[in-house]
């Protein structure tokens, strides 16, 4: 309430009536970071629980329970006969390290459209000054993509999360509903030879042993890469134009969505190329994990948490040190910031920072 004193205090010295109504409008609609960072806040505290319980399903049930289970269930056999397998030829063990670029690539879409979530509309705008200040005035008309006014209200950094993390706890655990009920023989050529599978031992050590996607066999259909690239396609096409304040399905937008797809079609032949996954564990997650989005917006979630705005000006109300909100929103961004590392751990599916190799000494 301070702010809005000070403003109406200046605007009326200097100004009409308006020019405070105006002034406050362009306040409430370019919020600073520390009032972006206080919405979070808030949206991250109601939406605990989903959040939370998504975390929980992912980085327990599905890298460790559901996997370990399908490694203690499988058993070696002969490769399958697959039509991906007779197209694509096998890499080189030097060029399988470069199966998973697809994936890495999408995390960095994935990373930019949060990036125009955590900035807001204040973010947006000044991004806009900036480019017209360096463009000049003449090419202002260039950048109505970058106008809010014409646009929606952002997304939030807080709920776009939500809405990827249940998505994608619900599809794993439809995958382990998959690969759990019937065991394939493995793809991979670490599962069709005996030697080197180090499954666990009892029903118990499923519950509790940790270890590498890349050394586990078993979990096959559907395939989890494809599960992250179509859910980070969905989620480009929903919050990606507005993240940004662009237009839906405009130019920047169906870039945006075109380098989507090639990566798409790129980790396809990738993970043919490596024998990550069969033909069929790629074509059921195409049509599972679109369908799965589409039921999850109409039925268990059509719209985002909303930001409470009255109970965030009662708690501004109330006195607080510039200390304590910088500790308060560094506690945020920290938060968010182990979410998004915890998420990442899940859709690389790797442990091994839990055992680290023995050293050995150079030989002379």
């Amino acid at each position: 309430m301070d702010a809005r004193d000070d403003i109406e205090t200046q605007l009326i010295e200097h100004g009409s009536e308006s020019d405070v109504d105006d002034e406050l409008t362009e306040a409430k609609r370019y919020p600073s970071f520390g009032q972006r960072m206080r919405m979070e806040r808030q949206l991250f505290g109601r939406q605990f629980c989903p959040l939370f319980l998504s975390l929980v399903m992912l980085v327990y049930g599905a890298l460790i329970v559901f996997r370990n289970l399908a490694f203690y269930r499988y058993r070696v056999g002969p490769r399958l006969r697959d039509v991906g397998f007779e197209v694509f030829h096998e890499f080189s063990k030097e060029n399988m390290k470069y199966s998973d670029i697809p994936i890495k690539v999408m995390y960095i879409v994935d990373g930019f459209v949060l990036l125009g979530t955590f900035l807001g509309e204040g973010g947006a705008k000044r991004i806009k000054d900036a480019i017209t200040c360096l463009c000049g005035k003449e090419n202002e008309q260039d950048l109505r993509a970058y106008k809010p006014f014409t646009r929606p209200p952002r997304p939030h950094f807080v709920n776009v999360v939500r809405r990827m993390l249940c998505v994608y706890a619900i599809g794993h655990f439809l995958r382990a509903c998959t690969y759990l009920a019937t065991t394939l023989p493995g793809s991979s050529d670490h599962c069709i030879h005996s030697t080197g599978l180090h499954p666990p031992k009892t029903l118990l050590e499923c519950f509790y042993k940790t270890q590498s996607i890349n050394g586990n066999c078993g979990d096959l259909i559907f395939s989890g890469h494809m599960l992250f690239m179509w859910l980070s396609t969905c989620c480009v096409l929903k919050y990606g134009a507005r993240a940004w304040g662009l237009k839906q399905l405009g130019p920047v937008h169906s870039g945006l969505l075109a380098l989507c797809m090639i990566l798409i079609a790129v980790q396809i032949a990738f993970i043919l190329k490596s024998r990550h996954h069969y033909t069929v564990d790629i074509v059921v997650a195409t049509y599972t994990v679109p369908l799965l989005w589409n039921f999850y917006n109409n039925t268990i979630q059509p719209e985002d948490l909303k930001v409470d705005y009255q109970a965030l000006e009662d708690h501004e109300s109330v006195p607080r040190s510039r200390r304590r909100v910088l500790i308060e929103n560094c506690i945020v961004a920290f938060a968010l910031f182990i979410l998004v590392l915890l998420v990442l751990i899940v859709v690389h599916g790797n442990f091994n920072f839990l055992h680290p190799k023995p050293h050995t000494a150079p030989i002379n």
